[in-house]
């Protein structure tokens, strides 16, 4: 059980889920302010809309990365074993019950066997979730950026605007 939380900080799956979280936000709200900038009810289902989607994506994404904390538990042991004991003990009477968040017990030991008999299927989920991570990345940072931009550009109006308050205050 140790090795499986270990290998989420050594995978670094809360950097991307804050990284999917990031860039589905601000892209929700960039979106909204872009194409409704008259329309706030509209910005406001745009944002709405970017969280509804970000939490069916975490859905899928968190069992992905419950997948790949198995298979480092069981690289880390050499055998699936010790991960798949770990399973059933926690999985009990509700082995075949799935969660949003995770595969059902019965699905991550059938994986780990899988991995264990096919040595492609452990670096294919491998791959994806360093894809998915890179987009991430990008779609953050491109998030943050061009919304920093954004308020870049508010930046001389919102000046005047308080300039013309301290004039009207100073007077």
């Amino acid at each position: 059980v140790y090795a499986h939380e270990i290998a989420h900080a050594k995978r670094g799956h809360v950097v991307l889920f804050a990284l999917w979280a990031i860039g589905a936000f601000l892209g929700g709200d960039l979106l909204g302010r872009h194409f409704f900038a008259e329309d706030p009810w509209m910005q406001v289902a745009c944002l709405l809309g970017s969280l509804v989607l970000w939490f069916l994506f975490f859905g899928w994404l968190s069992r992905r990365c419950e997948l790949e904390a198995d298979l480092f538990a069981a690289q880390l042991f050499g055998t699936h074993e010790p991960i798949a004991s770990a399973l059933e003990a926690v999985g009990g009477r509700l082995r075949d019950v799935a969660g949003w968040r995770h595969f059902s017990t019965a699905k991550r030991i059938a994986f780990l066997e899988r991995a264990a008999q096919d040595p492609t299927v452990g670096p294919r989920l491998e791959r994806t979730l360093s894809w998915l991570f890179a987009m991430g990345l990008v779609l953050a940072l491109s998030a943050g950026a061009l919304f920093q931009m954004r308020e870049w550009k508010r930046v001389p109006a919102d000046r005047i605007r308080y300039e013309a308050f301290e004039a009207a205050v100073a007077s």
